[in-house]
């Protein structure tokens, strides 16, 4: 059962990744102020792993860890909150001035239902 209090934004931005004096682009499918979904190749970040975040408009990397993974995607906690202005800022805008948001209940479905934009439009979805 999911039990997360504050929905997610849907997104389709990317983030930063620094693990182990590497860098990588990974891709968001949601986030809220205290965590994130991604999409990461499959190894690269294993449950319990710590992490660091580069956000676009966020000048301070954010500190997280691996709290999940099934496949390709993981879900990150922050160490610490993002700042609100930078999650309305990444949130995919459904129309002119309001953002998609996921309800806290869960996806209900399967991840690729609940996929970015620009994901559904790059795989036909």
């Amino acid at each position: 059962m999911d039990e997360r209090q504050i929905a997610r934004a849907v997104t389709d931005a990317e983030v930063t990744c620094e693990l182990d004096g590497s860098c990588h682009r990974l891709s968001l499918y949601n986030l809220s102020s205290h965590g994130c979904m991604m999409d990461a190749p499959a190894g690269l970040l294993l449950d319990g792993r710590r992490l660091a975040l580069g956000f676009p408009g966020c000048n301070d990397s954010i500190s997280a860890r691996v709290i999940w993974q099934s496949g390709h995607y993981i879900g990150v906690q922050f160490i610490g909150n993002l700042p609100d202005e930078v999650v309305e800022a990444l949130a995919f805008k459904a129309d002119e001035g309001s953002a998609a948001f996921l309800d806290p209940a869960g996806y209900g479905g399967r991840l690729e239902e609940h996929a970015s934009p620009a994901r559904r439009r790059s795989t036909g979805r």
